[in-house]
């Protein structure tokens, strides 16, 4: 196994991108840019090579803080064909061998892998070199082949009288590709998170993020509107054969009517229609934002849970 780093368009890579099973925003070209043009981290794109074929795609972000070199690979590398532990196992090794531990450059990997506390893996990944960190990435996924019933009927019972209360309110909603009004959708956005005292991603990598996206029509904002009035908001972001849960904002009204479980499940039948395999919801944090992890393992999806190795 070894690295292809040769530098390729964006269509040739998004080519490829739409090969992988499953999808992540953090291995788009969009959130490349982003990282670049607001934390000012460069990427660099590889193909993964195998019997001289290409089995795989990763993207790495890196930056240099004096003589020190620190790279990332976040939620990668994704795979065109279903992944085992032990080609996992055989990719840390082509990996290590590509960045080598040394005083000067340091490696943090979040492999996009369900370990389910796999200790023969985790050993063998040590045995490689590399250490198991605190830090973990919660995600839960939906199968979007499933019918609009069978998504519905695996909702928690909770969540799903709560949908059903929000499609009986008078609450209209608005689904739209234009970023016109981004600026009042981010408006709303640090409003929120000044009301749930929860720190989220900072509005300009979020613009340079969405910017891009919408160059490619991969991108979609999501309005709960009272009559005139915004009251919740969610943006959904398109990428490969997955939709992505973005970024999401509520008001009191909205939450007195239910208005983001209407508009997650508007987003979900959105995507399920233009032919969507799956369904990314987002970072789970039980710690750090309870409800909102509440919220979204309410759906019933599949968690898979990334650790972190450097």
């Amino acid at each position: 196994m070894h690295f292809d780093w040769t530098v390729r368009t964006i269509k040739e890579w998004n080519n490829f991108y739409s090969k992988a099973i499953s999808a992540n925003w953090m291995q788009t070209w969009a959130y490349a840019q982003a990282s670049f043009k607001s934390d000012y981290l460069t990427s660099k794109m590889a193909l993964i090579i195998e019997n001289q074929m290409p089995i795989g795609m990763m993207c790495i972000q890196q930056v240099k803080m004096g003589p020190v070199r620190i790279i990332n690979l976040k939620r990668g590398p994704l795979w065109f064909r279903e992944v085992s532990a032990d080609m996992l196992v055989e990719f840390a090794k082509a990996f290590r061998l590509e960045f080598p531990k040394s005083l000067f450059q340091r490696l943090r990997w979040m492999p996009e892998f369900d370990f389910k506390d796999d200790q023969t893996a985790i050993l063998a990944m040590q045995k490689i070199g590399f250490k198991l960190r605190k830090e973990e990435f919660l995600t839960s996924w939906l199968d979007l082949s499933l019918s609009e019933a069978e998504l519905r009927k695996q909702l928690n019972q909770k969540w799903r009288n709560c949908l059903n209360k929000s499609e009986k309110q008078q609450i209209f909603v608005k689904a739209e590709e234009s970023l016109g009004n981004l600026h009042l959708f981010f408006k709303y956005y640090l409003s929120h998170l000044q009301f749930k005292k929860y720190k989220g991603p900072s509005v300009k990598f979020l613009n340079e993020e969405f910017q891009e996206l919408s160059k490619s029509s991969n991108i979609q904002l999501f309005w709960a509107l009272e009559g005139k009035k915004p009251i919740a908001g969610l943006c959904l972001a398109f990428h490969g054969n997955s939709a992505s849960y973005r970024l999401g904002w509520n008001t009191l009204l909205g939450r007195k009517k239910n208005s983001h479980y209407l508009l997650l499940w508007s987003a979900i039948l959105l995507a399920k229609s233009k032919g969507y395999s799956l369904f990314d919801l987002g970072g789970l944090l039980p710690d750090d934002a309870p409800g909102i992890t509440h919220f979204k393992m309410g759906l019933r999806g599949k968690v898979t849970k990334s650790l972190t190795l450097s």
